[in-house]
């Protein structure tokens, strides 16, 4: 049980490339797209974030995920 753990805990210290949220709603629509985690897909609005608040999976906030 704690190899589990060990192990999830080592793919979340893997820094994984940020996805793009675009904003489906019209009052938000012409805005540029949010960052968004890419494990639990929660908005990332603070830049200074290296790992997720959520999830705390490490986040690449130089690279982003193709669409």
């Amino acid at each position: 049980m704690a190899n589990n753990y060990i192990e999830t805990l080592k793919k979340r210290d893997k820094a994984l490339p940020m996805r793009r949220y675009h904003w489906k709603s019209e009052e938000f629509k012409n805005d540029p797209p949010a960052d968004m985690c890419p494990l639990c897909e929660t908005i990332i609005s603070l830049e200074e974030y290296r790992f997720c608040p959520v999830c705390g999976q490490r986040l690449d906030r130089d690279n982003y995920e193709f669409e």
